[in-house]
């Protein structure tokens, strides 16, 4: 009995940091998102874009990147790990056109800084990245 007593409130303690870790407000200030949303029908400009924006880890890492999938019911980041139901309700929100591809970039500030139907090559996102002004701040830091 005292052992359920001690893992019940072990739980109690571990729940509200999980739940709360999984909305998007809480990567504010410490990543900048994309949100990869899949089209059911053709999912070949999902696949293509998933494998180019990981065919550069350095990169995404150096700009602070989460990469978020979204598929009919599931949420992964980019290392496979899975989200729960509301931060897909939180996400499909933020899809212009449902059952689309589509990427969203969201800002440090967690604003949407890019939205587009099409593939975007990373060297193209990064560009645009790297012009804005927390980027351009991080530069300047690293400088001095």
């Amino acid at each position: 009995m005292r052992f359920l007593f001690v893992f019940i409130i072990q739980i109690s303690l571990i729940m509200p940091s999980v739940l709360k870790a999984q909305r998007l407000k809480s990567f504010n200030w410490s990543n900048r998102i994309i949100l990869v949303f899949e089209d059911p029908v053709d999912k070949e400009p999902f696949e293509k874009q998933i494998k180019e924006l990981k065919s550069d880890p350095e990169g995404l890492q150096e700009r602070k990147i989460l990469i978020f999938t979204i598929t009919d019911e599931v949420i992964l980041d980019q290392d496979g790990k899975k989200y729960d139901i509301a931060l897909l309700e939180e996400v499909r929100k933020l899809q212009s056109i449902t059952n689309k591809f589509e990427l969203v970039l969201i800002g440090l500030d967690g604003g949407i800084k890019l939205r587009v139907s099409e593939r975007i090559s990373p060297d193209v996102l990064y560009s645009l990245i790297d012009g804005m002004p927390l980027r351009q701040a991080e530069f300047q830091r690293k400088k001095n």
